[in-house]
């Protein structure tokens, strides 16, 4: 089998400057899923040829929304932006530095497909692993299913503790509260395409007191507003000042 075989069986559809077959096993160390492997294991898996590394261009896709998820990327080296659609309407981009891991909580379960799109800003190198390697790997290394389980699990129960009692609160903590539990980063810069009628019924409340929360934020420098459109330049800054 071929390298750009190889590649169609990972699922890499993206354009690709360059494709092997081939990492060290000492990258992988790095990666959390691989935490506590041996070293000679996982030179061994780097050899083994169901690993699958490459490269993806600046503006082109590593995944994108509603595409099924064949395989667990990985993103080592370069920027992600991702882009989340919102419930009211509006459009969540946010800026992601790897190493990311491209929604594992995707790869099994009752929706296999993405819900975000994440387009390489730079050029991104990234790792594949298909469906069967990783059956195969926690079959073989029971310390990389218990890594895949903590993972899982620190998502769901994140998520779980940023929806509990979303409804309540001023309107300021609320629109924190929606951004923190519709970004993938906790942290940095949010670009929001959204108008303020759309945020409105997102919050339960009227346009007015939205403009005013903002705007409220806005003179305290966290966030900037334009037509359609709301840039926060930290969230981890914003959802402090909100109350969280």
């Amino acid at each position: 089998m071929d390298d750009i075989q190889l590649a169609t069986t990972c699922g890499i559809t993206t354009p690709m400057v360059g494709v092997s077959n081939y990492i060290g096993g000492e990258q992988l160390l790095s990666l959390p899923l691989f935490y506590g492997m041996g070293r000679e294991e996982a030179e061994e898996l780097a050899a083994s040829g169901v690993v699958f590394f490459g490269k993806v261009k600046a503006g082109f896709h590593i995944a994108e929304e509603a595409q099924e998820c064949v395989s667990l990327t990985f993103v080592l080296s370069g920027v992600t932006n991702v882009e989340t659609w919102l419930g009211c309407g509006g459009l969540l981009k946010e800026t992601i530095q790897s190493p990311l891991m491209v929604q594992p909580e995707r790869f099994f379960g009752l929706s296999q497909r993405y819900s975000r799109t994440f387009t390489a800003c730079t050029d991104c190198s990234i790792m594949k692993l298909g469906k069967n390697a990783m059956l195969g790997l926690f079959a073989k290394h029971p310390v990389c299913r218990v890594n895949m389980s903590n993972m899982l699990c620190t998502i769901a129960q994140r998520r779980e503790d940023l929806l509990v009692g979303l409804p309540g609160g001023s309107v300021g903590r609320r629109f924190s509260q929606m951004l923190s539990a519709a970004s993938l980063a906790p942290s940095g810069h949010k670009h929001l395409d959204v108008k303020m009628v759309q945020m409105a019924e997102a919050l339960g409340t009227s346009r007015l007191n939205v403009s005013l929360a903002l705007n409220g934020f806005a003179r305290l420098g966290l966030l900037r507003l334009g037509r359609g459109k709301i840039d926060v330049y930290d969230l981890q800054e914003l959802s402090q000042h909100a109350g969280e």
